[in-house]
């Protein structure tokens, strides 16, 4: 569905390719297409969108054969729940506009995040304890609130669980570390979410994707275990 709602959607043209041949495509509802194939793995699919704000979007059919990655996703969360401190790069965008966030994590109640818009706007926010401190940018001065913090570390796929189709999709060297890349869906039919990760032999978190509709995020996580200095904030400064 395109952000402009359902009735600008059901006008689409939408078109599919299949190793470079197209598909027939037919209309199953406002915000519906879809295209018959029979699939091996390996194939490489792009559809396309046309009108403002569409686009081509391009991928390969993974190996239906891929195993079950039930395993590892065990492994990850009870190592993802052991780090006491880690960074954060994060690019999420829905389709019209980005920010880039920078977060800070010390177990169990320390955060530092910092957000940037391309048009020179965003905020800092720091927990510590139970209080928060913010600033908007630009030019804004820090204030203080007292309130809760959630117990850290949290991780945006748990309020998705549980999660569906889990696969090992293949391997990959993230700065030099060997990895698995793990995909597998959340949510439901009123908010779809699809994960994928690269997770390491020790099952931390390397690179992590999330695509949800309007909601496009690329996170960057490491330093797992290093020093992490989170402090209060000169207010009014």
């Amino acid at each position: 569905m395109g952000l402009e709602g359902p009735d600008d959607t059901a006008a689409r043209v939408v078109t599919v390719e299949l190793n470079g041949s197209n598909l027939p495509v037919a209309q199953c509802g406002v915000t519906c297409r879809s295209a018959g194939a029979s699939l091996e793995g390996g194939e490489i699919v792009r559809v396309s969108v046309q009108g403002p704000g569409g686009g081509v979007a391009g991928f390969r059919v993974p190996d239906p054969s891929s195993p079950p990655a039930d395993d590892a996703l065990g492994r990850m969360s009870a190592a993802m729940e052991a780090v006491d401190s880690f960074r954060l790069e994060e690019q999420l965008d829905s389709g019209r506009a980005g920010v880039r966030s920078q977060y800070l994590f010390r177990a169990p109640d320390a955060m530092d995040i910092r957000n940037r818009s391309p048009d020179g706007t965003g905020s800092d926010i720091v927990f510590l304890g139970d209080t928060r401190y913010l600033r908007q940018l630009p030019g804004g001065s820090w204030e203080a609130q007292t309130g809760g913090v959630p117990t850290l570390p949290v991780y945006i796929w748990e309020s998705f669980q549980p999660f569906v189709g889990s696969r090992i999709i293949g391997r990959e060297r993230i700065d030099g570390t060997p990895t698995s890349i793990v995909s597998f869906f959340g949510g439901d039919e009123q908010l779809p979410v699809w994960f994928k990760q690269w997770i390491d032999a020790r099952g931390l978190v390397l690179r992590a994707e999330m695509r949800a509709p309007g909601h496009f995020m690329d996170q960057r996580y490491h330093d797992y275990g290093a020093p992490v200095d989170i402090r209060a904030p000169d207010i009014g400064g």
